[in-house]
């Protein structure tokens, strides 16, 4: 998993490495003969006429003024140097102060799964039935919370399973479940914003108090990172 997500990355990283040192290592000289050339047939392209000339001749003056611009604000700046870097540590704490609550801090930001898991750890030795009982409550606890506009379907692995191995699935008695639920297509809210709601809502749960709940939003971002095994969220 982590040769497939990371080899790309590593080489267009090295790839643009390269291209840079190119482009930086022939800039001045691809620069020079250009130049040499425009200069060349300067005088000829003036004495010609035609719409494509006069067209030119407009484009080269916006950008010799734009040029003339650029120069008077960078002379500007050296002559401040000081109120210059003042400015832009102002508007840097400004943005910061404004938007850094909803800027997105990952390497690898969450991905829209439309699915997740939340996982039920109750306290040693309670009986599956027991569990049942707990998990067709909070079952209906999520149907309330998300909504049928964006709930699909609950799958409900309850205790160990017989037929299928333990290292697959994080339950270690019948006092755990795995809940997997799956939004719809069309839905009005993403996973982590009704995994937000529903650890909420389990946490004023007076019947829940003796259970641990944790939740994965999934992702094949995160399952690669991860090296394909599940990471709980913080259990609550």
């Amino acid at each position: 998993m982590g040769v497939f997500l990371f080899r790309p990355m590593a080489l267009a990283v090295a790839f643009a490495h390269d291209q840079r040192l190119f482009v930086v290592a022939n800039t001045r000289a691809l620069v020079q003969r250009i130049d040499a050339k425009a200069t060349l047939h300067q005088d000829e392209a003036v004495t010609k006429k035609g719409w494509f000339n006069r067209l030119f001749r407009r484009w080269e003056a916006l950008i010799d003024k734009t040029i003339l611009q650029y120069v008077r604000g960078l002379d500007f700046v050296l002559r401040h140097r000081i109120q210059t870097v003042i400015v832009a540590v102002l508007l840097l704490v400004t943005v910061l102060l404004c938007y850094g609550s909803i800027l997105r801090k990952e390497f690898f930001p969450e991905v829209g799964s439309g699915a997740f898991e939340m996982v039920m750890r109750g306290p040693s030795g309670l009986r599956i039935e027991k569990t049942e009982e707990f998990v067709a409550e909070a079952e209906k606890l999520l149907r309330e919370t998300i909504g049928e506009h964006d709930l699909q379907m609950i799958i409900a692995e309850i205790g160990v399973v017989p037929d299928w191995s333990a290292a697959y699935t994080p339950n270690s008695g019948p006092m755990d479940t795995v809940l997997k639920v799956q939004l719809k297509p069309h839905r009005e809210h993403t996973a982590e914003y009704h995994i937000a709601n529903i650890r909420s809502a389990v946490a004023k749960e007076e019947r829940f108090s003796q259970f641990e709940f944790g939740f994965d939003s999934g992702g094949m971002i995160r399952s690669a990172l991860n090296e394909g095994k599940s990471i709980r969220s913080g259990f609550a």
